[in-house]
């Protein structure tokens, strides 16, 4: 869990980025292969597609991993509805 900590802060601060509407901020904390691939206006689009994220309260991080070079992790959204 320790090695995965920075990767579940990184993911949090971006929900919050995400909750006060401050996409650029939420965009900046993707990764540079994420950005090669999809604008910021995509991204902003994308999220104004999921009320949940938008809304987001709390996360919960349930799986984590690091393979590769690579960090994975899931959970659940919370949202305030």
């Amino acid at each position: 869990i320790l090695v995965t900590r920075p990767v579940t802060n990184l993911a949090r601060e971006q929900l919050a980025a995400i909750r006060d509407h401050d996409y650029s901020r939420a965009y900046s904390y993707t990764s540079t292969e994420f950005q090669k691939e999809t604008s910021e206006a995509d991204f902003e689009n994308f999220l104004q597609k999921y009320p949940v994220l938008l809304d987001n309260v709390d996360a919960t991080f349930t799986n984590r991993e690091i393979n590769n070079n690579r960090a994975i992790i899931s959970g659940s959204i919370t949202s305030k509805d």
